[in-house]
């Protein structure tokens, strides 16, 4: 199943993977696809399997597919069999996305697939997946767009996964899906971290605690009111303003 770890496929498409039986993993493209290795007695399990089925409702008519992995590589916390790790993404969080059989991530034996997810986008200190439910977001022709770290949550990664299905809205689109919209989103996905008060009339936001600037630099110039919004540093407590 694939080639050596050395020369890695060119797409995602490329692969077949084990759910009982084979499944060509070609039966995706056309989709944009977020794939994260999961585990069921994690920290991290309560918000991220809320927010990838938030997600996958939100997205699963438009083209959009997450493929969940469960592993017991970090700290033992997927024990049970890729059975016991299905039901119980469907029956506690609704996950109506594919759950695979149980693979390792990382090692000699890791799974072919995630050996291409790895080469492709390298991680912070480099290919290893650190923890469960790190995230590699895969475009339609079956290439890694981007790779995301456990903390990341899922409604985090909402704007790119838009951009990837090319749900790109003109600036001032007065709706849910307008930038500023998407803007908020973006920042109530920051994590539990973020304490985040509710747009007012005039489009105002305001957020404590420490921010992700890069996260934030797409909508520094996005108009208010019809508009714009500008975001301004604070000085102190790590104060950000939207505003």
């Amino acid at each position: 199943m694939g080639s050596s770890p050395s020369v890695p496929e060119k797409s995602i498409h490329e692969f077949t993977d084990s759910r009982g039986q084979d499944v060509n993993l070609s039966i995706y493209k056309g989709k944009v696809l977020l794939v994260v290795n999961v585990a069921s007695k994690c920290g991290f399990t309560d918000s991220n399997y809320t927010q990838l089925t938030d997600l996958y409702n939100k997205y699963k008519d438009k083209g959009f597919e997450i493929l969940a992995f469960p592993c017991n590589q970090f700290m033992k916390q997927e024990p049970g069999t890729s059975e016991d790790a299905q039901n119980f993404a469907c029956t506690r969080y609704k996950a109506e996305y594919p759950i695979f059989q149980k693979v390792r991530v990382n090692g000699p034996n890791a799974a072919p697939v995630y050996r291409f997810l790895k080469a492709s986008k390298l991680g912070f200190m480099g290919n290893r997946i650190k923890w469960n439910f790190t995230k590699f977001l895969v475009d339609k022709d079956g290439h890694v767009l981007d790779r995301y770290s456990t903390t990341t949550t899922p409604m985090a990664i909402e704007a790119d996964i838009k951009k990837a299905l090319g749900e790109n809205h003109p600036i001032g689109a007065n709706s849910e899906a307008s930038p500023f919209a998407e803007l908020y989103h973006t920042i109530r996905g920051m994590g539990t971290g973020f304490r985040t008060w509710t747009m007012a009339q005039e489009h105002t936001c305001r957020i404590l605690d420490p921010l992700t600037p890069n996260r934030l630099a797409p909508y520094e110039s996005l108009p208010m009111r019809q508009g714009l919004c500008k975001v301004v540093s604070g000085q102190r407590s790590n104060t950000a303003i939207v505003q």
